[in-house]
């Protein structure tokens, strides 16, 4: 109710945390407030690499090859690769394999 009596003419969404991209956006959105950049359904597609990949490759765009690992498995693809985790953001977690050894 508070955030609805300032009345306020737009968000800037500043959080980049999951619920930062997600439900706060969504909440602005419920009260009617207009955002600055994309809504929360397209931040929480854009959190997932492996669905944002297959949307955009369902859209026909050519998208590089790529596998979806869980915990244990290793890759079938032949290196050099980026191996990258799935949800973080930020370029967290990224790494280059450069050789089988790595």
């Amino acid at each position: 109710q508070a955030i609805v009596e300032l009345a306020p003419a737009v968000c800037v969404p500043h959080m980049f945390c999951l619920p930062g991209m997600t439900t706060y956006r969504a909440i602005f959105d419920a009260l009617h407030i207009p955002l600055v950049g994309n809504d929360a359904g397209t931040m929480a597609l854009s959190t997932n690499k492996a669905q944002s990949r297959a949307v955009v490759a369902a859209a026909g765009v050519r998208v590089p090859e790529a596998e979806l690992l869980r915990k244990g498995d290793r890759p079938q693809m032949s290196p050099p690769f980026v191996l990258k985790p799935c949800n973080e953001d930020n370029s967290r977690g990224i790494t280059l394999v450069r050789k089988e050894e790595d």
